[in-house]
């Protein structure tokens, strides 16, 4: 499964351009789909951070990965192999610096932000089982959670500005409308 969500902030603006989150998984689509799809999404936006927790030591690795094996082409954002690069963003890199590295759900509950509705170990077993919605549940929580982070992360180091509370009530509302049914977007993650 895979999930992402664009975040646009525009000098001037109280307000970020919020679309997603995309949410797709293995029940109706191949991981070659899935990685074109997002590779995609990141080709369509050339100024497009991508911005993970910790996707440096996994999620990133596999996107290349499938490229390989499904003969697609990077996008720029993934090219460099430097964990540093202006074109990505790892949280957990910038949060932690020589830190030990906490797991999302860990600063999440930290500093009291919604995060997976499910045990980050669960996920192989949720797949195998074929339970596709708490599949897409627990990418998209992962996705809105690593997000707020994000937005709190750049305002606080002074490379956005924004009116947070009514950020975070776009991002939930555009999740919402993305998702109406989510149990996650309906109850934990609401503002």
């Amino acid at each position: 499964a895979i999930s992402w969500m664009k975040i646009e902030f525009i000098s001037g603006e109280p307000l970020p351009i919020v679309e997603g989150p995309t949410v797709l998984a293995a029940d109706v689509m191949d991981e070659r789909a899935m990685a074109a799809a997002f590779f995609t999404a990141l080709e369509d936006n050339p100024n497009a951070v991508v911005t993970t927790w910790g996707g440096e030591t996994r999620d990133l690795a596999v996107l290349r990965r499938a490229a390989t094996t499904h003969r697609l082409q990077v996008p720029h954002q993934l090219i460099d192999g430097s964990p540093y690069t202006r074109e990505r963003l790892d949280l957990c890199r910038a949060t932690c610096v020589q830190a030990e590295p906490v797991h999302l759900d860990e600063l999440a509950a930290a500093v009291s932000v919604p995060a997976k509705p499910s045990p980050p170990k669960e996920i192989g077993k949720l797949c195998e089982a074929g339970d596709w919605l708490t599949v897409r549940e627990q990418v998209m929580a992962d996705v809105l959670t690593t997000s707020v982070l994000a937005v709190r992360y750049l305002a606080a180091h002074r490379q956005i500005e924004c009116h947070m509370s009514d950020t975070m009530t776009a991002i939930a509302d555009a999740t919402l409308c993305a998702f109406p049914t989510s149990d996650f977007a309906r109850r934990p993650f609401a503002p």
